[in-house]
This record gives C-alpha cells, structure tokens and sequence, in this order.
C-alpha cells in the first residue's frame, strides 16, 4: 500500500490569479517577509509569475546577499551585452545597511539598471559619491531620496542640478556631510518642482540660508537637524522666507559653546503661521520671551507640539516652560493645540513639573470633549500630554 506522502499529488495546486495575490497580501514587502515571499515563487511557474514582483520590489540587501543581488541586477558591466528583467522590478533600493560590501561606481551601475522603475533610493554610506550622481539624474520615477548616511562630500549645488528635473520627487534628505558652498549674487539653487519634504543636515553657515529661498511652493514638511551649527541666524534667515507655506516643522539645533542659542517663542510661531505639527528641542527656547501681550496674536492652527531635551539641568525652567505652555493655550494664540509629548527626561523631573503636565494633559483632553460635544473634533490621536524619547 503507497504511504499517504507517495499518493499526495505532486504539482502545485492550480489556483487563480487573484487567489495568489489576496495570499501574498498577508506578506507586505519587508525584510521578515522576504523568505517567505521566496518560497512563494518556488512553489510553480504561475506562483513564481505572481510572486516576483513583490520579491524584487523592495529587496532587503545586506552584506551577505549583496553579491548574489548585484548578479542578478547586473550580470554585466556592459549593459548592452546583457540584461535583467528583474531590474525593472525592483521600486525600493535601500542600501543603508551596506558598508564597505559595495563600491562607488557599482552603485552608480546598480541605479543605471533599476532607473525605470525606482521610487525611492537610500544611498549607502561609502560607496556613493559624486559618479553616482549621473545615474540618480536618469531615475525620472523617483520620489524620495535620502542621502542622509553618505560620508563624501557633496556639494548642494551638485545635488540640486541632478535632481532638479525629477518632477516626481517629493522628499529629499541631505547628507550630513554635505558641502553649501559658495552662492554666487546671480546664481539660483535649482529644485525638483513638487518637493514637499525636505531634511537639511551637515554645517550649515549663517547666510546659507540663502541657498533654500527658491524651494518650491509645494514644499511643507522641513526638518532641520544640522550636525553643527554655532549661530540662529540661519533659521531666523530661512523661515520668514518659507515659514508660511508650512504644515510641519522640526528643529533641533546643537547647543553652541557659548551655551546662548535660543529662540524667541512668539517670532516663531510668527513666521510659521500654518503650521500644525511642530517638533523641536526644549532648549532652542527662549523661555524669557515668551511673556507678552496674547491679545495681539491671531489663533493658530498649530494641533501637536513635540518637545525634546538632549541637555537640561534646570528643573525650574522646565516646570516654567509647562506654565507659560498651558498659559499660551489657556488665554493665548495656541487654542487649537490638543496634543503634547514631552521628553521623558522632562516628565521624569520632580513633582513640580509633574504636576504641571498633568493639568495640561486634563485641560488639552477637556477641550477635545468640548470639539466632540461641538460636532468639531478631528478623529486624529488622542488628546492629552505624553512622553517621548530624547
């Protein structure tokens, strides 16, 4: 008598399109899916016709299966000798977690390959320089960029003039170790015209904000988060230029040796007069300034506010920024502001500032009961203050 394993059949069940891919639903293209999506394609032709796309739209390269990657992207250095298909699969490319597995110009061979179909490219940190930059020119469906990790440097005007005519790109990080440059009285930075989020990051100097004043109008997320900087001049100089036209902004600057940056409350929220969510780092603040006459301040719109603390050693100023907080929403322009977070170094001070959080928690989550009682609450998260990682 045949065993149960031998009168099982053979071939792979036969089943609909459709079926195969409500199944490879249940496995979004991510690293811990990558294997099973895999064997998925293994099972028969028609799982493997269905299957490869996910498997090659977001691949997760690392050290070990680069090389076994860029022989499939790439099986020769001359493009013309032969092709992969699977190149035009690929819409996902991150290689941040590469280190000295890849080099300058396989990367820019890499982007050569995927151009077609690309969407969004994390550059690795040592193998992407100014070669690369040729190759990133021809990816015309990308979307987001980010140069965050990339240790040459770049300079911006650089950048800007190979990613200037991607009308596609809607976020762009730069590299920490960018170069500004010198900007010449008649010359323009030139940008992707549909950008809306931008990370600016490296040495920015005082005047080089400068270079920022023509980002298109679409722009409205900014994060600013420089490795160094010594003075605010470089925000004070960029913000009343494209504050208004922005729905996010995130800020944290590097305490200055002279420990005297700060920035003065009421100009901020100014010059962002459209922004909703605002993120920035507790001692950028002025907390002297932000005393002051609320009745000559229009309301804002600004709905969540994020404050983070990577040096703090007055457990007074933290408890007075919390009352003049409350105070800006209580009697002040910040009406509309229902969520706080709060660094957990702050919230873990004494009771004085706990206590001080805890009444603008109950007051934030009063006023959304009085927008669910008015038919105007937001459906967003939950009112209230919580805290949130340095």
């Amino acid at each position: 008598m045949p065993s149960p394993l031998t009168s099982c059949p053979q071939s792979a069940p036969s089943l609909p399109a459709e079926i195969l891919f409500l199944i490879l639903a249940y496995n979004p293209p991510d690293p811990a899916s990558q294997p099973t999506i895999h064997a998925f394609t293994l099972v028969s032709r028609s799982w493997y016709t269905v299957g490869i796309p996910a498997l090659y739209h977001t691949p997760f390269i690392t050290g070990k299966n680069f090389d076994k990657f860029v022989s499939t992207i790439c099986p020769s250095i001359n493009q013309h000798v032969r092709k992969s298909e699977l190149a035009e699969l690929v819409r996902r490319l991150d290689m941040s977690h590469l280190v000295h597995s890849s080099s300058k110009s396989l990367t820019a061979r890499l982007l050569n390959r995927v151009k077609n179909g690309l969407e969004v490219f994390v550059a690795p940190q040592a193998s992407f320089a100014i070669n690369c930059l040729a190759a990133l020119s021809k990816c015309k469906k990308l979307q987001r960029l980010n140069l965050t990790l990339v240790s040459e440097s770049l300079e911006l005007s650089a950048i800007c003039r190979s990613i200037h005519a991607l009308d596609r790109l809607v976020s762009l990080h730069l590299p920490r170790s960018i170069s500004y440059g010198v900007l010449k009285t008649d010359q323009k930075t030139l940008w992707p015209p549909q950008l809306k989020t931008i990370h600016i990051s490296g040495h920015p100097r005082p005047d080089d904000w400068l270079k920022f004043q023509d980002l298109p109008h679409s722009l409205t997320n900014l994060t600013i988060d420089p490795v160094f900087i010594t003075f605010p001049d470089f925000i004070y100089g960029l913000l009343p230029f494209i504050g208004p036209q922005l729905k996010y902004l995130k800020f944290a600057i590097p305490r200055s040796q002279d420990d005297t940056i700060g920035f003065d409350f009421n100009w901020l929220i100014r010059v962002i007069p459209n922004v909703r969510h605002l993120a920035m780092d507790f001692t950028c603040t002025s907390l002297v300034l932000l005393y002051g006459d609320y009745s000559a301040f229009p309301d804002h719109p600004l709905e969540t506010l994020k404050l983070y603390c990577d040096d703090f050693q007055d457990i007074r100023d933290a408890g007075d920024l919390i009352y003049w907080l409350t105070d800006f929403v209580v009697d002040g322009p910040l009406k509309n502001l229902r969520r706080v977070g709060v660094s957990r170094s702050i919230s873990q001070l004494d009771g004085f500032v706990r206590d001080k959080l805890e009444f603008l928690g109950e007051y934030l989550e009063a006023l959304e009961r009085e927008d669910e009682d008015n038919g105007t609450a937001t459906g967003k998260p939950k009112a209230g203050v919580w805290t949130i990682e340095d």
